[in-house]
């Protein structure tokens, strides 16, 4: 990571998340205010948002993904190859839209599709995709520019632990996001520019383990309900696990 930044937009965020049990975990994120997307694959695949937050629950997953959906795939990969990103699998699931290309294996003009990953320092996985119909959705929102000071929806957090805050740090900038330390960790959100697209990925630095989703609940009394299983902090926050027991966190939206 050499070169600076990138200046391309990654695409739309989304989070991909293992499942063992999908019917149960879906029906747990419904109770949690999450509604169905329509971009289903049943028994192996299902998507629920809250707001501009997605969540997609997969069967066939080995862990947790940080999804980036819409890009132009071989722009995008020369020019995070050239900022010193480590990229790997290109072109290589056999599930997924190949690139294109012609006699001499150069990107045909009308095809962006493809497939590539990268892992952060601490070895989560990023991975970047485009199908066809998701390249117009993506180069209109592209197109409608800053919007303000950058987008940051925080009605779902994932959080990771990392064990070097710096190098970290580094790794998301180069990537062209927004990266704000504080006292705990740092804030990972889009660059200003880009404020069409929305996510917040929160680094922690405090020796935890594992990844952690913080959720907004905006119960009428803020409180959760009995039978949940989750554990009030003195901080209003609740704790508890999904039925996959990933960790979650509930915050009071109110």
């Amino acid at each position: 990571m050499n070169e600076g930044p990138i200046e391309r937009a990654l695409g739309f965020y989304n989070l991909c998340l293992k499942t063992a049990c999908l019917d149960g975990t879906v029906a747990f994120y419904r109770r949690l205010g999450f509604g169905p997307t329509g971009e289903d694959a049943p028994g192996l695949r299902v998507s629920l948002a809250k707001g501009p937050d997605v969540l997609t629950f997969m069967t066939f997953l080995e862990g947790d993904v940080i999804n980036f959906r819409g890009a132009h795939i071989h722009a995008l990969m020369t020019e995070l190859r050239a900022a010193g990103v480590d990229v790997t699998g290109y072109n290589r699931r056999a599930d997924q839209q190949p690139l294109m290309v012609d006699e001499v294996g150069a990107p045909l003009p009308q095809n962006a599709c493809g497939h590539f990953t990268v892992y952060d320092p601490d070895g989560y996985e990023l991975f970047f995709n485009t199908h066809p119909w998701e390249r117009a959705p993506f180069e209109a929102a592209v197109r409608s520019g800053p919007a303000g000071p950058g987008a940051c929806s925080d009605a779902v957090v994932y959080c990771v632990h990392v064990a070097d805050l710096a190098a970290s740090r580094s790794f998301y900038e180069t990537l062209g996001l927004r990266v704000v330390p504080d006292a705990r960790g740092a804030w990972v959100t889009p660059h200003p520019r880009d404020s069409a697209f929305h996510f917040a990925l929160r680094l922690r630095a405090d020796g935890g383990a594992g990844p952690a989703l913080v959720l907004r609940w905006e119960a009428e009394d803020g409180a959760v309900p009995d039978g949940w299983g989750f554990v009030a902090r003195d901080d209003g926050r609740w704790i508890g696990q999904d039925p996959d027991g990933r960790v979650l966190e509930l915050v009071s939206g109110r």
